[in-house]
């Protein structure tokens, strides 16, 4: 039996790890976190592993054995390339049989929405287009009409993406979780079933320009905001 895999895009400040350890209670003996290798104190938190970029600049995940593991989060480095941590995704699905794709889940710092709407839309167009989730956090009277906009904005375009304001406790997991796609990109979807417009070659977030230049380039989010 395959392993859920489930990628994790953060925004800086969203401090997922600690939801999904202390909220959800998850990290069980069948559960398993991949973190960058740039990511510190990590040592309070059992069954995670670093994973680091290999020279080709794909994933180099730590070999583990999965046949009793139910479910990965694999966590992107937000420090990193977004586009090309996607099609390093691509292709560990491509060449494993032990992992299957569950939801691709953002958490987004309430805090960041407020101060980087305007100056990061197009990081946050990006990782819109490929989420199948975004849990926002920290939500206060000061931004929680940033976090609105943002909302309607993707609401509007008619994205499928579903939407959760996180809180410690009493959070719907289960619906979070869930293995229905919501994502507007196709790629991740049976080559067999893939329209020409669908394939990661045609992805206007990951296609090339003769140049080598991305069509809609995905910049990485300032770490202090």
């Amino acid at each position: 039996m395959s392993t859920i895999l489930y990628p994790i895009i953060e925004s800086p400040g969203a401090s997922a790890l600690e939801y999904l350890a202390q909220a959800t209670n998850r990290f069980t003996e069948g559960s398993l976190v991949f973190l960058p290798s740039t990511v510190q104190n990590v040592d309070s938190f059992e069954n995670v592993h670093l994973w680091q970029f290999a020279e080709n600049g794909e994933f180099s995940l730590p070999f583990i054995d999965l046949n009793q593991l139910d479910e990965c989060f694999l966590f992107f480095d937000t420090k990193h390339c977004l586009a090309a941590q996607i099609e390093s995704l691509l292709k560990v699905l491509i060449s494993s049989q032990s992992f299957r794709l569950g939801r691709i889940l953002s958490f987004i710092s309430a805090e960041f929405v407020y101060s980087q709407l305007e100056k990061q839309s197009a990081w946050f167009d990006g990782v819109a287009h490929f989420s199948d989730v975004f849990c926002f956090l920290g939500r206060t009277n000061q931004n929680s009409s940033s976090i609105k906009l943002l909302m309607d904005r993707y609401q509007t375009l008619r994205y499928p993406l579903e939407f959760y304001q996180l809180a410690k406790k009493s959070n719907p997991w289960s619906r979070i979780l869930s293995p229905s796609p919501r994502r507007v990109s196709h790629i991740f979807d049976s080559s067999e079933l893939l329209e020409e417009n669908d394939t990661p070659e045609n992805d206007p977030f990951l296609r090339r320009h003769p140049n080598g230049n991305r069509e809609r380039p995905i910049p990485c989010p300032p770490i202090s905001n």
